[in-house]
């Protein structure tokens, strides 16, 4: 059977997946019960997103079907914030999330630069050219909260230095200074072969969910205007929302987009009301923006509408997420008490009021903790 036959390849995949099977039957062990439902998100570059999906949506259907969990690729216009990378959305009870897990990262070694071409790499890897999918480097980037960091890095460090050991990978948590305030989400980057990261994702995965208190607060793909800050995008004028300062000090990104937004709509005199995510070139998948409406003494008012059971998102324990959001935007966030709902509906009313960037900035962070806020007009 020489290096190049099909089914020697195929052999060799099916040893591989024996592999990382046999390991799957003891890792549920960790604490996470067995019919919980779980989620995940892997982020994949925007030009190797077509691979995942596969032709007429082949690729990303076998994987549904082989693991049983729900999959999803984002659309090209809704990347993950700081990134043009689109997001894949895994959720279903942990042994589909991890069996999906698996593949999708398998399906990404395919798409390695390295292996352009994998029906042709077993005769490429005999001639001494290429490694074969399983051998050559790769990189994950998984999306975690940032409440699960902690559990991640462990005390001192011991437990990401013990992942790096036991899977053979680099893993590496995303920077403070690359973090965008205001999202409550971080990147945890692997670097290793395909069984070394496979194993390395599914350990991060089993770490999320081992105490049952993590969770995404955005369950979603959508990150509204999170998804142009940071990532180089030009704003009004050509102007770039990085790498601004002001009186010799950085600015953070949140800043950034508010110095643009005020120096753009002074030059501009444009009115209260105006359409900010239109004139930042932010993408049009994105929420609608709610109709700003002028409070007087330079502040306006915007109203969401937003389903009850998310109001705990929102709002957090001791309305410690609300708060937060208030101070990092400077703006009023109010949400209507039970009862006080959009007439004909169910839905609880979020009243934004505050100056006008204030105001949108605050909007922004509302449709991050709650994706499904709609505009009340």
């Amino acid at each position: 059977m020489s290096a190049g036959d099909p089914s020697r390849k195929r052999a060799f995949e099916n040893e591989e997946f024996d592999e990382i099977g046999k390991r799957q039957q003891i890792a549920p062990g960790v604490g996470v019960e067995q019919g919980q439902n779980v989620m995940v998100k892997i982020l994949v570059q925007n030009k190797l997103a077509g691979g995942v999906i596969g032709k007429a949506g082949a690729t990303i259907n076998s994987i549904k079907e082989a693991s049983g969990a729900r999959v999803k690729v984002s659309n090209n216009q809704e990347t993950f914030p700081g990134t043009n990378d689109r997001i894949i959305l895994i959720q279903g009870s942990i042994n589909t999330v991890l069996t999906a897990s698996r593949l999708v990262v398998a399906e990404l070694a395919k798409q390695e630069p390295q292996v352009q071409n994998p029906e042709t790499v077993g005769d490429a890897f005999a001639a001494g050219a290429a490694p074969p999918a399983s051998e050559a480097p790769m990189t994950i980037v998984v999306v975690i909260p940032a409440q699960a960091c902690g559990l991640i890095i462990g005390k001192g460090g011991e437990r990401i230095n013990a992942l790096r050991e036991q899977c053979q990978a680099k893993i590496q948590l995303q920077s403070k200074d690359r973090i965008i305030q205001g999202l409550d989400e971080r990147t945890v980057t692997i670097n290793g072969n395909l069984l070394n990261a496979q194993m390395a994702v599914e350990k991060v995965i089993l770490i999320l969910y081992e105490d049952g208190n993590v969770h995404y607060n955005n369950q979603g793909t959508n990150y509204g205007a999170f998804s142009s800050i940071g990532r180089g995008q030009m704003g009004l004028g050509g102007q770039s929302l990085g790498g601004q300062s002001l009186g010799g000090q950085s600015l953070g990104n949140a800043q950034q987009l508010a110095l643009l937004q005020q120096q753009q709509l002074a030059l501009a005199g444009l009115p209260v009301g105006y359409d900010y995510g239109a004139a930042l070139g932010l993408p049009q998948q994105a929420p609608p923006q709610a109709a700003p409406v002028d409070a007087g003494a330079g502040q306006v008012q915007m109203r969401l509408a937003i389903p009850e059971l998310t109001v705990g998102l929102l709002v957090g324990k001791g309305g410690n997420i609300i708060k937060e959001l208030m101070h990092l935007s400077g703006a009023n966030i109010k949400v209507s008490q039970k009862g006080d709902v959009v007439p004909g509906t169910t839905n609880r009313i979020v009243t934004i009021t505050g100056n006008p960037v204030a105001s949108n900035y605050a909007h922004m962070l509302v449709l991050q903790k709650v994706p499904t806020a709609t505009s009340i007009q």
